[in-house]
């Protein structure tokens, strides 16, 4: 779990330079050399992609085994119908999500559909710039599209690989991730609630600290005990608990994304605007309606401008140059994908 942390927020901009941005950088290096010495040979990658749904799914479905073996059946009787549906719905629509992400179409990008891609999503000429072609597919790269290395295509609107589904998720299947998330976070709620009534027991006081002051002391005697039911039970808590807490985490970043009117990937692009930005080595050039990058460049005498496209020198910095603004926030740089809370929520979901 702290794995999966790190990967996914690691390379934060607030984290930038610190321990945890450096071990995302040494997990994606070797995912990167493992992943060159797998799609070396694309029949045992695309089997290897397999490996984590078949592990989460065969994970999934040996802790609720495990629950219903030691915990369910301990349930007090009064209950039991009442948790019985819960559980069934909650089981059902975990599966309905996994099974919807993992099997949907992500939107491909289709040379029939690129046209109207682009009337939905105009290039910004920040993250995003006109007149760029996918090496890989050869078709065009429309704004807040993405070739995706795992899969092989380009995704409109696409929002990050999910290894635990083999799939992109992009325009079209949002909405499932998010499901799978909600569907995961409920059952992990739940089924650690529901072990931790069974590892407090009938050894509850009734104090209001004993929450706090007894529950780690009572959790370990469940760990140690010789109960196998309440040994399963506390096991099962933990692992709730630390996924729950994952989970929960990953689902508040995305509900900023959609606050920001960003992608996963976005988000990556837009780091790379802040740190300009913080270098005071953006401008805006009104003239030819451009965002450019100040460096230094001794060679040309002095500083140049470049095109953030790319990279080429758009002009040097001299009195007889086009007139230049620095940009000194990031707020000063329209969003033209953020439409505002409630919309960008519904064109996601």
């Amino acid at each position: 779990a702290f794995l999966v942390a790190v990967l996914v927020f690691g390379d934060s901009p607030a984290l930038r330079n610190t321990p945890l941005h450096r071990l995302h950088r040494v997990l994606v290096r070797a995912g990167a050399r493992l992943g060159r010495a797998a799609t070396a040979r694309p029949a045992v990658y695309a089997a290897l992609r397999w490996t984590v749904p078949v592990f989460y799914a065969a994970t999934v479905g040996v802790c609720v085994a495990q629950f219903f073996a030691h915990v369910y059946v301990r349930l007090g009787v009064r209950h039991s119908r009442g948790h019985a549906l819960y559980m069934a719905v909650s089981l059902a629509a975990l599966a309905a999500a996994t099974a919807l992400l993992t099997f949907s179409d992500p939107g491909v990008v289709l040379a029939s559909t690129v046209a109207r891609a682009r009337r939905a999503y105009a290039d910004n000429g920040l993250i995003f710039f006109a007149g760029r072609v996918c090496r890989t597919c050869g078709l065009p790269k429309v704004a807040r599209s993405k070739h995706c290395s795992t899969c092989g295509r380009c995704v409109y609107v696409h929002d990050h690989h999910c290894i635990f589904a083999n799939n992109c998720v992009g325009q079209n299947n949002y909405r499932w991730f998010v499901a799978f998330l909600l569907a995961n976070i409920n059952v992990m709620v739940y089924g650690g609630a529901v072990s931790w009534a069974q590892v407090r027991g009938a050894a509850a006081p009734g104090a209001w600290w004993w929450w706090w002051a007894a529950a780690p002391g009572a959790w370990w005697a469940a760990v140690t005990g010789p109960v196998d039911a309440a040994r399963v039970a506390a096991l099962l808590l933990a692992l709730a608990l630390v996924f729950a807490v994952v989970l929960a985490a990953f689902a508040g970043l995305h509900v900023r994304y959609m606050y920001l009117g960003v992608t996963t990937n976005e988000a990556d692009k837009w780091g790379d605007i802040e740190h300009l930005v913080a270098l005071g080595a953006l401008y805006h050039a009104p003239g030819r309606g451009v965002f450019v990058e100040r460096a230094e460049a001794p060679g040309a005498g002095g500083a140049v401008f470049i095109l953030l496209a790319d990279q080429r020198v758009l002009f040097a910095e001299h009195p007889a140059a086009p007139a230049v603004r620095r940009v000194l926030l990031v707020a000063d740089v329209p969003n033209v994908y953020d439409r505002g809370f409630a919309a960008n929520v519904r064109d996601r979901l």
